[in-house]
């Protein structure tokens, strides 16, 4: 039985590039402040796209750039539901939009509502 156990932090870095978006994925959590979590205003998409962009957002960035499938897929919402979870978020100060034509948004989310 000893044989069989493994050293997670040696098998991601045999595995797995540090940075390495199949990382973050397997491995870490994102806390939700709950000023937002108990804001009865926001739509449920709101909790989940900021939860999805707050995973996106990882250590050493201050930006994320998910496209809009990429959000549907991990959200499990539909992009009109993300579209409005967006704008709520924005209208409140937990987001911020860099908007691009043709390209992907860059993504500012906030910690705190200021």
């Amino acid at each position: 039985m000893e044989n069989l156990k493994i050293d997670l932090k040696t098998y991601l870095k045999g595995k797995l590039a540090k940075n390495s978006p199949i990382r973050w994925k397997k491995i870490g959590f994102v806390m939700l402040p709950h000023e937002l979590l108990f804001d009865e205003s926001l739509p449920r998409a709101a909790l989940m796209v900021y939860w999805v962009l707050m995973i996106h957002q990882f250590k050493g960035k201050n930006s994320c750039s998910p496209s809009m499938k990429l959000l549907e897929q991990e959200t499990r919402y539909s992009r009109p539901s993300i579209i409005l979870g967006i704008e709520s978020l924005e209208k409140r100060g937990w987001l911020e939009v860099e908007r691009s034509h043709r390209k992907l948004n860059k993504y500012y989310v906030r910690v705190k509502n200021l």
